[in-house]
C-alpha cells in the first residue's frame, strides 16, 4: 500500500511540473515553430548582423532582404568567426583569380 501511495504522489508531482499554463509563456515562446507565414508575428530572416524582423511588411520584403545579403556576400565574400578567428568561406571571383 505504501509503495502505491508513494508512486501516486510522485506521479502527481511530476505531472504538475510539466503542465504550464499558456498564460505563463512569454510572447516568444507562444510563437509557432519556423517556418512561419509571411506577415505573421515573428516572421523574419536571419542575417549575418542578426535577425531582420519582417512581420507586417510587403510580401517581397523577404526577397529584397535576401538579395541584399547575397549581393554583399558576392561582393565581399563570406566570412565566419570561429574560436575567435575569422575564417574565409567564400571569396569574390576577382579576388580568387588574383590569389591563384
Amino acid at each position: 500500500m505504501w509503495v502505491l501511495q508513494n508512486e501516486l504522489e510522485q506521479f502527481w508531482a511530476d505531472s504538475e511540473k510539466q503542465t504550464a499554463s499558456p498564460m505563463d509563456l512569454t510572447s516568444q515562446e507562444r510563437l509557432p515553430p519556423e517556418p512561419r507565414l509571411q506577415a505573421a508575428p515573428g516572421f523574419g530572416v536571419d542575417s549575418p548582423n542578426g535577425r531582420v524582423n519582417l512581420e507586417l511588411k510587403h510580401p517581397q520584403a523577404e526577397w529584397e532582404e535576401l538579395q541584399k545579403i547575397w549581393a554583399k556576400q558576392e561582393k565581399e565574400g563570406q566570412k565566419v568567426i570561429q574560436d575567435g578567428k575569422e575564417i574565409v568561406v567564400t571569396l569574390p571571383i576577382e579576388e580568387a583569380k588574383n590569389n591563384c
